[in-house]
C-alpha cells in the first residue's frame, strides 16, 4: 500500500530502491488530495505499476482521474469510510475546506490513522477514526497535520 506520492515520481522510486520495495508489489494506491506534493509522483509510479488500484476522493478533477486510466489503472472514487483490503480502511472524503481523504490500519495495538496534510483539523479526522472504530484504541496519528488557524488551547 502506499499513501500519497509525493511531488516528484522520481524521488520516489529512488526511495523505494533504497528501501528496498518493488513498486510493482504494491497493489493499492491511496491518494489523500488534489495537491502536487501528494500525487504528483503519481504517473512515474503507474509507469512501472499499471496493476496498482487508485483510491481518490470523489471530488477529484475528472481529467485526473481520466490520465490515471490512461496510464493503465483502476480508480475507484471515495466519498464514504470503507475497506479497501483486510485491516485497510479509508475514513472516507472530508468535503469541508480542502476535500482529501485519512485513513486507517488496524493493528494488535490498535486503529493507526494516517493524514495527508489534515485540513479539516487532526481532531476532526480522529474523531470521525473513534465513529467508524467505536470499540478500538486509537493508537497513533501520524502524517501532515495543518494546524494553522486553529486556537491554541486546541493544540494543548
Amino acid at each position: 500500500m502506499l499513501f500519497d506520492t509525493g511531488s516528484d515520481g522520481s524521488i520516489l522510486l529512488a526511495n523505494m530502491r533504497k528501501l528496498g520495495i518493488d513498486p510493482g508489489q504494491i497493489q493499492i494506491v491511496i491518494i489523500s488530495h488534489n495537491r502536487s506534493g501528494h500525487v504528483g509522483g503519481l504517473y512515474d509510479f503507474l509507469a512501472v505499476n499499471q496493476d496498482a488500484v487508485v483510491y481518490v476522493p470523489e471530488s477529484f478533477p475528472f481529467s485526473i482521474i481520466e490520465n490515471i486510466k490512461k496510464a493503465g489503472a483502476e480508480v475507484i472514487p471515495i466519498i464514504s469510510p470503507m475497506e479497501l483490503q483486510p485491516n485497510i480502511f479509508t475514513l472516507g472524503e472530508f468535503t469541508s475546506y480542502f476535500k482529501e481523504q485519512a485513513m486507517a490500519l488496524r493493528t494488535s495495538k490498535g486503529i493507526v490513522v494516517i493524514t495527508g496534510c489534515a485540513h479539516h483539523s487532526i481532531l476532526t479526522i480522529m474523531q470521525k477514526a473513534k465513529e467508524i472504530f467505536p470499540e478500538e484504541p486509537l493508537f497513533l496519528a501520524l502524517g501532515g497535520f495543518h494546524f494553522g488557524g486553529h486556537c491554541t488551547i486546541l493544540l494543548l
